[in-house]
């Protein structure tokens, strides 16, 4: 009975995981204007900008420079918020590369930066 119950749960199991998994993901910052969009895939990141007034909603590009290394998993780069409310660390799951993220309204403090991968990264 175990084994039937199991057999049948298991496709469920793994389609509600498989729908945690998005392609774009928005992450509110702490300014009420201002969101991060993460292609969870190539790790790109864009700062949506919305506006309450005659100014047009803007869509600035973060990260907009060749990473080096082979990309292509969806899922495969996270956001995770910082308590620096300008900044997040992003992470590719698939191999630990960490980077610093840094948003800003100025575009001269905006930035994505390598800040860890290991030796055999290097390598590659």
């Amino acid at each position: 009975m175990k084994k039937v119950l199991f057999v049948l749960l298991f496709p469920l199991l793994i389609f509600s995981q498989a729908e945690d998994i998005e392609r774009y993901k928005i992450y509110p910052t702490e300014n009420n204007f201002i969101s991060l969009q993460l292609d969870t895939m190539t790790g790109e990141i864009m700062q949506v900008q919305i506006s309450t007034n005659e100014d047009a909603p803007l869509l600035s590009t973060l990260s907009d420079f060749d990473w080096g290394f082979e990309k292509g998993v969806i899922g495969q780069f996270k956001l995770y918020p910082t308590k620096n409310s300008y900044n997040f660390i992003m992470q590719d799951v698939t191999n630990g590369r960490v980077w610093q993220v840094q948003w800003n309204v100025d575009p001269e403090y905006r930035f994505v930066t390598l800040i860890y991968e290991t030796e055999s990264m290097i390598e590659e």
